[in-house]
């Protein structure tokens, strides 16, 4: 089993993870390099171990956040897909592209639209607060382009 301490720990920049394994499959993640990891990785990823409530007080922040915003979107008549990540994607019915470098001029950056859904955007869950500047930045190029 691999596991990451990804966003939900505020840690993935630090690409810090940890594997339980049967020793042969171990020795094989060996083999891959040693890649050792500065001190303040490891002594971030033993603090978020020692707080146990940590995961879950995390998840359920950002599925609040979550859910907030797309019951925001939906009451403006845009489509979500369905998520319990930390993202979702808004359906935008047309120019995904186009919607995310206005955002990105407004200081909000989104993810990306892709050939196969071009009205589509993926988007990241942050704090309230960032979620919030989402919303203003949102209604602000909704608006500008009606």
């Amino acid at each position: 089993m691999l596991h990451t301490f990804s966003k939900l720990y505020g840690m993935a920049g630090l690409r810090l993870g940890v594997a339980a394994a049967h020793p042969d499959r171990l020795k094989e993640l060996t083999s891959l390099g040693d890649n050792p990891l500065p001190v303040t990785a490891m002594a971030a990823g033993l603090a978020s171990l020692r707080d146990p409530g940590l995961v879950a007080q995390r998840k359920a922040d950002n599925a609040l956040v979550r859910q907030n915003t797309v019951r925001w979107l939906g009451q403006r008549g845009v489509a979500c897909v369905p998520s319990e990540a930390n993202c979702f994607v808004v359906d935008l019915q047309s120019g995904g592209a186009a919607f995310s470098a206005a955002m990105a001029a407004r200081g909000v950056v989104i993810g990306r639209s892709w050939p196969i859904w071009p009205q589509r955007v993926r988007v990241t869950v942050g704090t309230e607060a960032e979620m919030e500047r989402f919303r203003e930045a949102f209604a602000a190029v909704v608006s500008e382009n009606s």
